[in-house]
């Protein structure tokens, strides 16, 4: 077996028939689908079931367990992969029908453990291009393949616009639980074990931007554990590869910005974290405001925040009003 998909799916009955249609469709013929159902208590499990009555050609598991978030689940379905590598999909998502066969090709050509491609974030109103800003030609280490991930250049913080070797995962720990950055935490151990990195520019992964996902739906009580967990990941993270600490630190700076707007679209604040974003952000603003990765929409949020972190709140709803979108940096 060349690859095996992990699907998770909870409360995904509307999204599924498109998902794996998707799937279906890859020119890429040597493939499994392990579809993890996380405790769904809509008709998902039903539509899986049909779906595989009706589709008996494709190579399809279902495993059912009780909800313990998507990362478990993910490691549910790698625990039942057979495949050499391994990719990923969240339900709503669809690909394109050359994405696997283009990596597959790219690692065979390699020998990467890890192929990354592009993608596109697709909103209600508007697409945006995610596409590899460094040569594609070279192969990276892991080592480098975390800077470019944390410059925003290349790679990115998803599981799901890569393929993986799999016995990659025999070194990875799945968090538990829904959080933020869940795929961060994934992606930064498999790019600190991996040796080679490869990467295509082709689109191949289309993320849906839908209305009630976790991080376009407002503060929640996991952003406290997402701010702990990347504080400890990056505090670990400069020890080791402190010549681009500065990278790694803005990266910081941007998510947690991200989280004090999330704070603002419901108004549910918790001001022990806004606090400690605050330090953190005065702490590390001038080294910031110097890095030429970072937008000057960002740098502006930066000084903003350090000043009084309303006034970010404030901007934000002042451009939501006249875009009619979420500001996305």
């Amino acid at each position: 077996m060349k690859i095996s998909i992990v699907v998770a799916v909870y409360n995904g009955s509307r999204y599924i028939q498109t998902c794996l249609d998707s799937i279906k469709r890859q020119t890429e013929r040597d493939f499994e689908i392990i579809i993890v159902n996380d405790g769904s208590t809509d008709d998902s499990e039903e539509v899986i079931k049909s779906y595989i009555i009706k589709n008996s050609e494709l190579n399809i598991k279902l495993v059912s367990k009780e909800n313990a978030g998507l990362p478990q689940a993910r490691k549910t379905g790698v625990e039942h992969c057979s495949g050499e590598y391994v990719g990923f999909m969240d339900v709503d998502d669809w690909i394109e029908p050359d994405m696997y066969k283009s990596m597959i090709c790219k690692a065979e050509e390699t020998n990467a453990d890890i192929v990354c491609c592009g993608f596109q974030m697709d909103y209600a109103n508007k697409s945006i291009r995610m596409e590899q800003k460094i040569d594609t030609k070279a192969v990276l280490t892991g080592a480098q393949a975390l800077e470019y991930l944390h410059r925003k250049k290349a790679v990115y913080p998803y599981a799901w616009n890569k393929i993986y070797k799999k016995e990659l995962f025999h070194h990875i720990h799945f968090p538990e639980g829904n959080f933020v950055g869940e795929d961060y935490t994934v992606v930064v151990q498999a790019l600190e074990i991996a040796k080679k990195v490869a990467v295509i520019n082709d689109i191949g992964n289309h993320y849906i931007q839908v209305e009630n996902s976790m991080c376009r739906g407002g503060y929640n009580d996991s952003y406290k554990y997402a701010f702990q967990n990347y504080i400890a990941i990056s505090e670990n993270l400069v020890r080791r590869y402190s010549s681009y600490q500065d990278s790694i630190h803005s990266y910081m700076m941007i998510e947690f910005m991200a989280m004090i707007v999330a704070m603002g679209k419901n108004k549910t604040y918790n001001f022990e974290m806004i606090h400690k974003i605050q330090k953190y952000i005065r702490k590390h603003l001038f080294m910031f405001l110097k890095n030429p990765d970072v937008s000057i929409v960002m740098k502006g949020s930066a000084i903003s925040i350090s000043i009084y972190w309303r006034i970010l709140i404030y901007v934000y709803n002042m451009a939501a009003r006249i875009t009619g979108n979420y500001v996305n940096e």
